[in-house]
């Protein structure tokens, strides 16, 4: 059942309650200490009215622990900032909700700053800025004179004078001002204008006094306000929507399990996933699927009535590595995925034995005939969930000469019957193991492979921006020629999946970006993300300014090698890199003859040696359903040479 979260003060709120009591499979939780407002409330099975009082602490525990799908804030005073915080850190969409219409009575409602800024710019009359920042206004004519800040908190008055209001233009307002305040300050000021936030507490007050003063209130909305039939749609909407979450459970305690994943568990009409996993959950009453097929578990999901589910699994690659298929699927059937991550079995094994789990290859050896020779040869560390495989994994490594690789044995972990033993594959090849067993192994002579090659539709990518095929990729990082512990510099993030593909083959080295577009900087955030990288670098900033080029280079690392898609910056990156005395090679991805001209001309001016040129074909695509779909074919010219110190 969706649950929502209402901070109820407003009669917008009150309508609202009325409004959503019918919608089946919705669950109300409102929030009010106003007296009586058990008699105004239609309270019902599902709804649930809490009337005790709440501070910032109780407030941040109570949504963290109820876990609602979504909260309406219309408590109309100063608790929404704590509301808002509260979901925030935890992850919950928060709309505040307008209460417009009883505004519109006596005022105006505006959609944001800049309108507000035209309105009352335009017109004359002095300007009282009431709950808002007085830098957002500072662009109104005359507004050193005109405009004027509402002062109950004393340490803002610093504040005030530094976003430009004078200070003789600060009005100390008490801290629990009336309506007849506000009128007095309008008449002693000349005030024309109150311009406020439509969701502070005493809104009304100061329409009053507008009201009997001949004075116009404007209410700007914030980021995250929404009128009632918005709110109405966005509710229902999500009543009737299918939920998917997909959870780490852990190893098996429960007492392990985070408390967002219980209470997803909790909240689930059914719990999916394969018997061995579904198992470690029989203090769950719910009704169990056993299935690791994603079409038999979308002809489930579809064919209930429930509409929040839990597909579960521990460590399981099988299940885990369908995560972006699953996910695809869904999206497809209007079905919302959310993807919780608790402590897995490798986390808690890592934990045992005091080391880290970061970066460590985790592969599921479980079913017969899987593969695992190859990647225990070539990783010098991994996790292996081998079920009663164990033997003969550790059996066949004595087989092939392995005997000296270091292992761990974690069986039934969590449990009351667990064992952690370590040895030699030799030692440990008899034992009798659990159909729960984890092996660490350790290879000192262990080499990762390249990962050169990873598909296209596992990164992310801009709408507006190409995705590179992987031979194109694969060429272009053939050209860097890094080793292992080099370090790379982007001017530019317009390539993520290059820049991710290639921060996986500098497991010692890291990858800076020198990026201006913030949403570029986010896309290339979430894919270091996805690949589970911590040695990407990104900074916010203009090629074309020397100055702050030069800043963020002389904070960086040796770097081995430039990469960019364009011309622009190059000379700034040079002159920057000078006073560092590595030999640098530059490559350039470029997409015309002209622009080849350009960047070689560059090179031949500062003497760079060994200049080539490379053409290949592009996949230019559009972003359509998480894929890129090639619409047509173009050339890339891919430019290198060493500046030759």
């Amino acid at each position: 059942m969706t649950k929502l979260m209402i901070f109820a003060c407003t009669s917008e709120a009150l309508e609202l309650i009325k409004r959503c009591r019918d919608y089946k499979n919705l669950s109300l939780d409102i929030f009010t200490n106003a007296s009586g407002a058990e008699k105004h409330i239609p309270l019902g099975e599902n709804i649930t009215l809490h009337t005790e009082e709440t501070d910032e602490v109780a407030l941040a525990v109570t949504i963290g622990n109820m876990r609602p799908d979504l909260i309406v804030d219309a408590s109309g005073g100063a608790l929404g900032k704590h509301i808002s915080k509260a979901a925030s850190v935890a992850g919950i969409r928060c709309i505040v909700l307008s209460i417009d219409k009883s505004i519109e009575a006596y005022g105006l409602v505006v959609d944001n700053v800049a309108k507000a800024v035209k309105m009352v710019g335009a017109n004359r009359g002095n300007i009282l800025l009431s709950g808002l920042s007085a830098k957002d206004f500072a662009s109104i004519p005359g507004f050193s004179q005109r405009c004027f800040w509402e002062n109950t908190d004393q340490a803002d008055t610093q504040k005030a004078i530094q976003e430009g209001v004078a200070r003789e233009n600060i009005i100390n307002m008490p801290s629990k001002a009336k309506a007849s305040d506000y009128g007095e300050v309008i008449k002693r000021y000349n005030i024309k204008y109150i311009l406020t936030t439509s969701s502070v507490e005493n809104i009304y007050l100061k329409r009053q006094a507008c009201k009997a003063c001949n004075a116009v209130l404007v209410a700007v909305k914030g980021e995250n306000e929404m009128s009632l039939d918005k709110t109405l749609l966005e509710v229902r909407d999500l009543s009737g929507k299918k939920k998917l979450n997909i959870l780490a459970i852990g190893p098996g305690r429960q007492s392990l399990m985070s408390m967002e994943t219980q209470n997803a568990l909790t909240s689930s009409h059914a719990l999916i996933g394969e018997e061995e996993t579904l198992k470690l959950l029989d203090s769950f009453k719910k009704e169990k699927v056993k299935t690791d097929s994603i079409k038999d578990m979308l002809s489930f999901i579809i064919s209930s009535s429930g509409n929040i589910f839990s597909l579960v699994y521990t460590d399981s690659e099988k299940l885990f590595s369908s995560v972006d298929e699953i996910t695809e699927y869904c999206e497809k059937e209007g079905i919302e995925v959310n993807n919780i991550v608790g402590v897995s079995t490798s986390d808690y094994l890592a934990g045992k034995i005091n080391i880290s789990s970061n970066g460590v290859k985790k592969i599921d050896a479980r079913q017969k005939g899987a593969p695992f020779l190859n990647d225990i040869k070539e990783n010098t560390s991994i996790f292996i969930h081998a079920g009663k495989n164990a033997s003969l994994i550790l059996s066949r490594l004595c087989d092939e000469g392995l005997e000296r690789i270091r292992v761990c044995v974690g069986m039934d972990l969590s449990l009351e019957r667990e064992r952690i033993l370590s040895g030699y594959p030799e030692d440990l090849k008899s034992l009798n193991f659990s159909e729960n067993t984890l092996l660490y192994m350790e290879n000192d002579e262990g080499g990762e492979s390249l990962k050169i090659g990873i598909k296209e539709n596992k990164f992310l990518i801009p709408d507006d921006a190409m995705a590179l095929a992987s031979e194109v990729r694969a060429v272009i990082m053939s050209k860097f020629s890094l080793k292992r512990s080099d370090n790379i510099l982007f001017a530019g993030g317009v390539f993520p999946d290059l820049i991710t593909e290639c921060a996986l083959n500098l497991p010692n080295g890291r990858a800076y970006i020198l990026e201006e577009k913030g949403e570029n900087i986010s896309i290339i955030g979430k894919n270091a993300a996805r690949f589970s990288l911590s040695n990407i670098d990104t900074r916010q900033c203009t090629l074309r300014d020397e100055t702050t080029v030069k800043e963020e280079v002389s904070q960086m690392e040796d770097i081995a090698c430039v990469f960019s898609d364009s011309s622009v910056g190059i000379e700034n990156i040079y002159t920057a890199l000078l006073k560092k005395d590595s030999t640098k090679r530059y490559v350039l991805a470029l997409y015309s003859p002209e622009e080849v001209a350009r960047a070689s001309k560059i090179f031949e001016k500062y003497d760079f040696e060994n200049i080539d040129l490379c053409l290949m074909n592009i996949s230019k695509g559009k972003r359509i359903n998480g894929k890129t779909n090639i619409k047509e074919n173009d050339f890339i010219y891919i430019l290198t040479a060493d500046t030759g110190f």
